[in-house]
């Protein structure tokens, strides 16, 4: 994720043509567009899965979620 920063010089050396810019951009954005959105919804659907906040829900867990991990 860090090599986006190198993305200014990729895109102002002229030997680097249009389409290896834009494949290089694309490229550098995958986890900010594809893996990083992912995660952070997989998260979200586990914590209402288990504290069965979505209508209809089952809870998985009953009572509070730290009782049960003490006991």
């Amino acid at each position: 994720m860090s090599a986006i920063g190198h993305l200014p010089e990729r895109w102002a050396r002229p030997a680097v043509g249009l389409p290896g810019r834009v494949e290089l951009t694309g490229y550098l954005l995958v986890p900010y567009l594809v893996t990083l959105p992912a995660s952070v919804v997989r998260h979200y659907a586990v914590i209402r899965a288990l504290y069965a906040d979505g209508a209809g829900m089952p809870g998985l867990l009953p009572g509070s979620a730290w009782l049960n991990v003490l006991a």
